[in-house]
């Protein structure tokens, strides 16, 4: 059993390996310039699934650097994104459950 302390059982709390993720989200694309995946305004065979899919991508990609930046950080967070990761191939490979 995983026993967590008040603040991490609090709706409110957001932990800071969580605000420092998303800083580096925030970091790459405002103060880095790192362009975004996106779908051109234009393009005629638009629709919400193609957004979903590009953002999703997008994210992806992005991980690829933000995660290890945070692992520097926090390398506790290492088991968590070893599991992410797992999930994610077995989508891919058709293993998802």
């Amino acid at each position: 059993m995983v026993r967590r302390n008040k603040a991490q059982s609090d709706p409110q709390h957001f932990p800071n390996v969580s605000v420092f993720h998303e800083l580096q989200h925030i970091r790459r694309v405002f103060l880095e310039g790192v362009p975004r995946i996106t779908a051109c305004e234009d393009f005629e065979l638009w629709s919400p699934q193609l957004d979903t899919a590009l953002a999703k991508l997008d994210n992806n990609l992005e991980h690829l650097v933000i995660v290890p930046r945070e692992l520097e950080v926090y390398p506790e967070r290492r088991a968590y994104w070893e599991i992410r990761v797992q999930r994610f191939l077995d989508r891919l490979a058709g293993k998802d459950k």
